[in-house]
């Protein structure tokens, strides 16, 4: 049960007044004339719905206890044989709290005693109602507002159910692409690091130029990916700073990264218009993120050391085409980082394709701009 807010407490005190005035005066000048035959009402039987109406003061702090003294109050008021009226309102009101505020077992049990409390003034006086017969309009006063309360509470629960696991969803959502970013900066850099220290290892002591140059491009490359993986984690941990503002690349770092590779000893032809429209930021980190990752694949499965990059803009759309030429038959087709590209970039509404074509082997992604913006 959730504990009431300092307004809806000063709610119910208010709703508590209204309709117990409104039953006071309903009572003393109406009750009579309804039910002439019933005992006169008098002072104890207004302070009786007085009683009732008061204890809603408290219902959704304490609506066992509400529910008992509203209980007692109009048990009493019908076993002097006051007339029926307004007083089983206040009953019925305790009844609905009791059920919104509580699991059915509880508010059940709670509810079901009240009602055989309520309806002993039948056994009392087993004239009024028409006798036995008066159980079952008597158990509606408890049975209607029971229903309708449970009723509140299984579709309260139900939807902070539906909300908890949105935010379970989006937050294993947020993991996964967080992970994709993880493989991503730390795949290339360590497929760029394993490259240059091969490289190392062949270059005996008399090469001592190269060795230096490529120990520099292990170090550069090992920098690279520590920054960008701090960068990530440090969105995980709540920094303010937004992808667009972080160290979060884009196509605009596409030169950059094909210098990288070059110096890995990656051949590459990059053909990527110098003036583009504006891109969004998801759309430019992840077209970067399908060329790093395709990269990585050609260092690390590639026949021969060599990619040619095309990037276009077509009726709204940048499309990327990534080819490794030469012969393709002993190339996994689907590793996890092409899984990964892929699901990036369907996520933001485009396609990727994958695959041996007579060029070599072929990634292809199609990412709408349009639909970003």
């Amino acid at each position: 049960m959730t504990r009431p807010t300092r307004r809806e407490l000063l709610n119910d005190g208010a709703i508590a007044v209204v309709l117990g005035a409104a039953a006071l005066m309903l009572t003393w000048g109406a009750a009579d004339a309804w039910a002439p035959d019933d005992r006169p009402v008098d002072a104890f039987a207004l302070s009786q719905v007085g009683i009732a109406f008061g204890a809603l003061a408290v219902r959704r702090r304490w609506p066992i206890f509400t529910l008992a003294v509203t209980t007692v109050a109009t048990s009493t008021y019908l076993i002097m044989t006051f007339p029926y009226g307004p007083i089983l309102a206040a009953f019925f009101v305790a009844v609905y709290t009791a059920a919104s505020r509580y699991p059915l077992r509880t508010s059940g049990i709670s509810v079901a005693i009240a009602l055989l409390v309520l309806l002993s003034h039948l056994f009392v006086h087993p004239s009024a109602l028409g006798g036995l017969l008066g159980l079952i309009p008597g158990s509606a006063w408890a049975v209607v507002p029971f229903a309708i309360g449970a009723t509140v509470r299984l579709s309260r629960e139900a939807t902070e159910a539906a909300r908890a696991e949105a935010m379970r969803q989006q937050l294993y959502e947020e993991r996964i692409r967080l992970a994709q970013e993880v493989h991503d900066i730390v795949g290339h850099g360590l497929a760029a690091i394993q490259m240059q220290a091969d490289v190392a290892l062949h270059v005996d002591e008399q090469q001592a130029p190269r060795t230096r140059a490529a120990l520099e491009s292990i170090s550069q490359a090992s920098a690279e990916a520590f920054e960008e993986l701090r960068t990530t984690l440090d969105m995980v941990s709540g920094a303010q700073r937004t992808i667009r503002e972080s160290v979060s690349p884009g196509l605009g770092d596409i030169d950059e990264l094909c210098e990288r590779m070059r110096a890995a000893g990656v051949n590459i032809v990059l053909d990527m218009p110098t003036q583009t429209t504006e891109i969004p930021p998801a759309v430019d980190l992840a077209a970067y993120r399908v060329i790093q990752e395709s990269l990585t694949n050609v260092i690390r499965h590639g026949a021969q050391p060599s990619a040619h990059i095309a990037v276009t803009l077509n009726d709204g759309d940048l499309e990327i085409r990534i080819v490794n030429p030469g012969p393709t038959a002993h190339m996994k087709a689907e590793g996890r980082g092409i899984q990964g590209m892929r699901r990036r970039v369907e996520t933001l509404g485009g396609t990727l394709s994958s695959g041996a074509t007579q060029g070599g082997f072929e990634v292809w992604a199609r990412l709408p701009i349009r639909a970003q913006q």
